[in-house]
């Protein structure tokens, strides 16, 4: 069974769209930090904008198909990895924050548990773990500014990053597609719609993606 450990912006995209079932379905062992658990549950249940969403997936937890993880490690680990994270981009020679506690630790626990995969939706932390040169050119056309990248870290961090394995909501969803999961859902018709909802919820695909998808797939 793959061992797959889940930030809270991919739980977020698949609540938001009511595909969560397929978490239930497959036979993959779906895994969170705390910090995740303290994301997308404990915080927003006390929310009536997102209690709704916290209540469902406080339900896969407390059934088993996610499983809250923790070790003694992970709070070391977590600091250390974010502490590079967040040396990575300078302006005016401060450092810049980028990732949050979240993010930091389903990597951390990615680390720690040998997982096979990390599902994170958000496009931030997927650019430091693929291409953090990326992360570099999305902040600077967000804040418009100069955004330097400090080329030690750079070093560390994909050296730190090289061996992650990241995966999107999208792609989990059209696996499930694939493999008939969404047909026992009742969502045997649903990929395009589907892959539309994650995009409109956070998920970073594009429209060719989806499109090649559709094409490869249907």
């Amino acid at each position: 069974m793959s061992r797959i450990v889940c930030d809270s912006s991919s739980l977020i995209s698949m609540s938001e769209n009511c595909i969560l079932c397929v978490l239930k379905s497959m036979n993959k062992e779906f895994i969170i930090p705390p910090g995740v658990e303290l994301e997308v549950v404990n915080n927003p249940i006390h929310s009536k904008r997102f209690q709704l969403k916290a209540i469902q997936l406080k339900s896969l937890i407390a059934g088993g198909a996610v499983k809250v993880v923790t070790d003694a490690r992970l709070a070391e680990e977590t600091a250390r990895i974010g502490g590079l994270a967040n040396r990575l981009l300078e302006i005016n020679r401060r450092p810049v924050k980028i990732m949050h506690e979240g993010e930091i630790e389903s990597i951390a626990l990615y680390k720690l548990t040998d997982a096979d995969a990390l599902m994170i939706d958000e496009r931030t932390a997927r650019h430091l773990i693929e291409s953090p040169e990326k992360v570099r050119d999305y902040m600077q056309s967000r804040l418009g500014r100069r955004v330097d990248i400090n080329k030690k870290v750079l070093g560390e961090i994909q050296k730190e990053l090289k061996s992650v394995s990241v995966i999107r909501s999208s792609e989990l969803l059209a696996f499930a597609y694939e493999n008939g999961t969404l047909a026992k859902c009742g969502m045997e018709n649903a990929l395009e719609a589907g892959l539309y909802a994650l995009k409109f919820a956070g998920c970073s695909i594009t429209e060719d993606e989806i499109k090649e998808y559709v094409s490869m797939l249907s």
